[in-house]
């Protein structure tokens, strides 16, 4: 019996041992790749809900310093560019060149309906100037302007207008005598509530316009102007 279980016991010891595998199980692989899927998903958590606002403040706080570095650089060459353009228009409005006037002198009567108000008016008839009288204007004005930058002034200045046009003296005799009848006519048919009213005023200039245009023939009447309107 002794020998017996020596023999067993020499040959269980004498056995090989099974071998134990190298490298992972299948569960730990599926819980590395689990646990690195879960880090990745809070990190991007991390990244958009911290990191990205703050780097789009950052963002928004540099556009706003340039914008409002251009505006003020920006704001500098705007007075230039303003004052380029008083210029242009101070150039345009010195260009702008008013036709000969003809200036018909008091015209006084009664508005309609009413035998205690009148009416005293000067209208100024504006007509074209020809090509000769533009030219000799342009000359005075050249003198004007280089007498004013030799005496150290701005070159304005000079005497004033004559004493006008007259209507006769152009289209012949009495038609300025049959245009002031015109007028008085067109003055005289309004009250005095709509001599009062500045959009009745614009509408008459227009009206008298139109209406002595024949008289004038071929002369083109630019305007009509009230120098002075006054109702009592």
């Amino acid at each position: 019996m002794a020998k017996d279980k020596e023999e067993k016991h020499e040959s269980a010891s004498g056995a090989e041992e099974p071998k134990k595998s190298g490298g992972l199980g299948t569960g730990a692989i599926i819980g590395i790749i689990g646990g690195f899927v879960v880090l990745l998903a809070v990190l991007v958590a991390v990244f958009f809900l911290f990191i990205m606002p703050k780097l789009s403040g950052d963002a928004k706080g540099k556009g706003k310093d340039s914008t409002h570095t251009e505006k003020d650089h920006g704001g500098d060459s705007g007075h230039d560019g303003a004052s380029t353009e008083d210029d242009e228009l101070t150039y345009k409005s010195v260009n702008i060149r008013v036709g000969k006037i003809i200036t018909l002198k008091e015209f006084i009567l009664n508005a309609n309906g009413s035998l205690k108000n009148f009416v005293v008016a000067d209208v100024g008839i504006e007509i074209p100037k020809t090509k000769h009288e533009m030219e000799e204007e342009d000359k005075k004005l050249e003198q004007i302007l280089e007498k004013g930058k030799a005496e150290g002034g701005d070159g304005h200045g000079g005497g004033g207008g004559g004493e006008g046009t007259k209507i006769d003296d152009m289209l012949g005799e009495g038609v300025e005598l049959v245009v002031r009848d015109k007028i008085l006519g067109i003055l005289a048919a309004r009250s005095k509530e709509d001599l009062q009213q500045v959009a009745v005023r614009d509408s008459l200039r227009k009206q008298i316009q139109v209406e002595i245009q024949p008289y004038f023939r071929k002369i083109k009447v630019r305007n009509v102007y009230f120098s002075r309107f006054i109702i009592q």
